[in-house]
């Protein structure tokens, strides 16, 4: 009896694994139940998942808990870079506004300038884009793909600025000519940059005295001429008023730094600072001429503030007496490019021309 009683429990047992197949596991899965029936599941490592479950279903369970943990991880890494990239952006945005405005263009030093680039730069990374582009399914813009494309919009931005911020500050050599701070110019508001009118006035200056030095009267009557398209010409300022307070600039400048000619110069070597004034006065009379042949008006309500300080100068260029009245009143009364014009005429008086 006895022997019999354990056959049949054998034979129950056979049966029963045939009923029930995935009962037939291996031994670790066996030892995961057992464990999870006496409260020890997890113990040595083993994730919940696979112990709570079953085969494949306990698998997928357990990769879903590991992407969960992932992406929770990958939420708040980019929480955090795209932190840190709105302040670089912040700054961008701050800096490109001063490079609109004529009083704090100057304060956008070359320094200040390759600082926040190196910064866009450093945001913009292949693993730094691919964390942007976390979550997106091609539809919804996300946060970090709104922020991938406005860094790189801005490094556009800064790469087409790069050599005009460089030629502006420029003083000598090559980048500090009209035709560098021009082609740079135009570069940048290509690229939708809006750029203060200061750089125009720059491009006109540095193109005027250029222009002057190589003795190219009638090209410096062209930059004048509110009517010509002269590349260097005061026709590209964003405005009439602009152009025309330009124009008496560039005379006022000019005439200034020609009247001070000689004063460099010893007061006993009175030859050299003959030679030096004739000089002076022969380009300005040669400069009249150009601006006359071309019809070029200089507008004399901003230059009027101006001249009597232009007689002053004449006085100090040539360490002469002072111009007497009568002579003063009789250049007054000559037919002229109005007080411009007459100062000219001060000028051939003191220098003997």
């Amino acid at each position: 009896m006895p022997q019999t009683g354990c056959k049949r429990q054998k034979v129950t047992s056979d049966i029963a694994k045939e009923d029930n197949p995935e009962d037939d596991d291996d031994d670790t899965s066996s030892t995961a139940v057992k464990q999870a029936r006496r409260g020890k599941a997890g113990v040595g490592g083993t994730p919940p998942a696979m112990v709570l479950g079953q085969g494949a279903g306990s698998k997928q369970a357990g990769v879903a808990v590991l992407q969960l943990a992932a992406s929770s991880s990958s939420a708040a890494k980019l929480a955090k870079e795209l932190d840190a990239s709105e302040k670089v952006s912040l700054g961008v945005t701050q800096m490109l506004k001063k490079v609109e405005d004529n009083a704090q263009l100057a304060m956008v030093t070359q320094k200040l300038f390759r600082s926040h680039l190196s910064k866009v730069e450093s945001r913009l990374t292949p693993e730094l884009a691919a964390l942007y582009t976390h979550g997106y399914d091609g539809t919804n813009v996300t946060p970090g793909v709104r922020m991938y494309e406005e860094l790189d919009k801005q490094l556009a931005k800064l790469k087409s600025l790069e050599g005009l911020i460089r030629c502006f500050a420029a003083t000598e050599g090559k980048d500090s000519t009209a035709q560098a701070l021009e082609a740079e110019h135009k570069l940048a508001t290509d690229a939708g940059i809006v750029v203060a009118s200061v750089v125009q006035t720059s491009v006109c200056a540095r193109g005027f005295k250029e222009c002057l030095d190589a003795h190219k009267f009638s090209e410096c009557a062209e930059i004048l001429d509110r009517s010509s398209d002269h590349v260097y010409g005061v026709s590209h300022m964003p405005s009439e008023e602009q152009a025309s307070s330009l124009q008496s600039q560039l005379m006022l400048v000019n005439i200034v730094g020609l009247l001070k000619t000689g004063t460099e110069i010893a007061k006993d070597k009175t030859d050299e600072i003959k030679v030096a004034t004739r000089t002076a006065a022969g380009i300005l009379s040669e400069l009249f001429k150009a601006v006359n042949a071309a019809g070029c008006e200089v507008s004399d309500k901003v230059m009027d503030t101006s001249v009597k300080r232009l007689e002053r100068l004449v006085h100090i260029a040539t360490s002469k007496a002072p111009i007497p009245e009568e002579t003063l009143a009789k250049a007054e009364a000559r037919p002229s490019y109005g007080r411009v014009r007459n100062t000219l005429y001060f000028m051939t008086i003191k220098f003997d021309v």
